[in-house]
């Protein structure tokens, strides 16, 4: 019996080292190829890239908060927009002629946040989000700040 048990430990051990060893070398290779992958598409996409900016800064009276001091904010903005998405040259015409739609729509963002709740990144995403909403589509990649400025 021994002789056979460590005969079963030897082969166990051998096994087990190969399928460490073929699950190892998977992994690698898997993750060496979505590396691959997402570096194609950001050269694609990092050069289908431009940046459309608001005519003016975007001034607006925060929400106020338990403390009823009232605060203010004020943002200038870009929009990262994909220049090879289809609706590319639809979304340059509505942006242009609906600005005034869209500086009202960030205004109603700033002005449901109370100072303390006010974040940078927070803003940008729901700005993105009920932007690409409005004129309905996604071509919105990044919302940036040129200025951001709450007193």
């Amino acid at each position: 019996m021994d002789k056979k048990f460590k005969i079963f430990v030897i082969i166990s051990i051998i096994i087990l080292t190969f399928v460490t060893v073929a699950g190892g070398v998977t992994v690698f290779m898997m993750m060496n190829d979505a590396k691959k992958e997402t570096s194609s598409e950001e050269k694609v996409n990092k050069s289908a890239l431009a940046i459309v900016y608001l005519d003016e800064s975007v001034n607006a009276n925060l929400k106020m908060d338990k403390d009823n001091i009232p605060h203010i904010a004020r943002v200038s903005l870009g929009f990262e927009i994909n220049t090879k998405d289809k609706d590319y040259k639809t979304f340059t015409v509505d942006f242009t002629e609906k600005q005034i739609i869209v500086r009202d729509k960030i205004i109603s963002l700033i002005r449901s946040q109370t100072y303390n709740e006010l974040e940078k990144d927070k803003l940008g995403q729901m700005i993105k989000k009920e932007i690409n909403a409005l004129l309905g589509t996604e071509i919105i990649q990044t919302v940036y700040f040129s200025d951001f400025f709450v007193q």
